[in-house]
């Protein structure tokens, strides 16, 4: 029985979602009890292989909403946190600047009043809420004309604690692809975050 309970600790450690109900799990580090417990929320950008959660110093695991809206995001937040988790990142919102027209109402995101939401349920569940600003965009992608700041300084405004990501200098050679950062970006991603989980 001692085995089972192991493995079932070691595939639900950390989790992405195709949908708020269907849960996919990954593994994720395992360091010594008594350290903070990391949960990173939010968008594909959380998911982009192998994850900046992989790279944070402390326990950590994700969940990651197909689709990748705060409304989304605000809708499950509560089935997400569990007891243990001692502080969550919130990144998402970029996919309400590039695609408005999927939020609910359409193109009627309103990602600041979805994440000030996120954040006030995290503190209700017993965890710190740290909200991140945006990643920067590739600047050789299809959307490096679009800014970002409006969204970011919704964000700072909102009186929780932020990861700022918006202020990682970034070149074309950081992406897979527009928006998703490779291993390299990541890592600085997750040094970010060490240094504001205190």
């Amino acid at each position: 029985m001692s085995w089972l309970i192991t493995l079932w600790l070691l595939v639900f450690s950390a989790c992405s979602v195709s949908s708020p109900t269907e849960p996919v799990c990954e593994p994720t580090r395992n360091p010594m009890q008594g350290e903070p417990r990391i949960l990173c929320v939010g968008d594909s950008i959380n998911n982009s292989p192998p994850g900046y959660y992989t790279f944070l110093s402390r326990k950590s695991r994700m969940v990651f909403i197909s689709g990748g809206q705060a409304w989304q995001l605000d809708d499950a937040i509560a089935s997400f946190v569990v007891d243990g988790d001692t502080h969550v990142v919130v990144l998402i919102g970029i996919l309400d600047v590039l695609s408005p027209q999927y939020c609910n109402p359409p193109r009627d995101c309103r990602t600041a009043e979805h994440l000030a939401s996120v954040c006030s349920k995290i503190e209700s569940l017993g965890a710190k809420p740290l909200v991140a600003t945006m990643l920067p965009l590739n600047p050789r992608g299809a959307f490096s004309h679009v800014s970002l700041e409006g969204l970011n300084d919704e964000i700072r405004g909102l009186g929780y604690t932020v990861v700022d990501f918006s202020a990682l200098g970034v070149t074309s050679q950081d992406f897979y692809d527009n928006i998703h950062p490779l291993p390299a970006l990541q890592a600085r991603m997750a040094a970010v975050v060490d240094s504001t989980v205190r």
